[in-house]
């Protein structure tokens, strides 16, 4: 799977692993005045990883905000079991 895709609601999406578990999850980068809930990093083998991040907490050097896709996306629901 490639990491970066392009939803059918036409955002352009990041394919990154959560830790912990590892299941992918489709990562948006937050639009202006929206905030992130996920810490997004290169892992060391290069991949992209990313972990909730609890309220208040920090970055770690090298990550960036991100946001879960499915909580913006109008065609979340095609995607869920």
């Amino acid at each position: 799977m490639s990491e970066r895709a392009v939803c059918k609601c036409g955002a352009v999406i990041w394919w990154a692993r959560t830790i912990p578990g590892g299941r992918p999850m489709p990562v948006t980068v937050p639009a202006e005045g929206q905030s992130g809930s996920l810490a997004v990093r290169r892992d060391g083998s290069g991949s992209l990883v990313c972990r909730q991040l609890k309220a208040g907490g920090e970055l770690e050097p090298g990550e960036h905000t991100g946001r879960a896709h499915w909580a913006d996306c109008p065609h979340a629901g095609d995607f869920r079991g």
